[in-house]
């Protein structure tokens, strides 16, 4: 069976723009490197509003999925700018999806 030229390149554009799914583990560890110093993970004191804890961020992107993403492809002050790549981005948004889940 013959797959029509335009429904190959629908599959093709939809592929190219779909979000990357990210590993958890590789997110925890990223996380811990970067910002557990000033997000405290699970289990330590809580922090300030301007400086939600882990499981403060992981209830945030429960309640709504894009959060974490959206903020990492645009940092805000204070926080330093991370630069980090589409695949860290989704390794880190597993993890926080994964910790939600706890």
């Amino acid at each position: 069976m013959r797959i029509p030229l335009l429904s190959c390149i629908a599959l093709l554009a939809a592929q190219a723009v779909a979000k990357p799914i990210g590993d958890p583990a590789r997110g925890e560890a990223l996380t811990q490197r970067w910002c557990a110093t000033c997000h405290q993970p699970a289990g330590h004191a809580t922090a300030t509003d301007m400086v939600p804890t882990f499981p403060q961020i992981a209830a945030k992107a429960k309640d709504d999925p894009a959060y974490i993403r959206a903020f990492l492809n645009r940092p805000h002050a204070p926080m330093p700018p991370l630069n980090l790549n589409q695949a860290e981005i989704a390794d880190i948004v597993a993890y926080f999806d994964d910790l939600s889940k706890r």
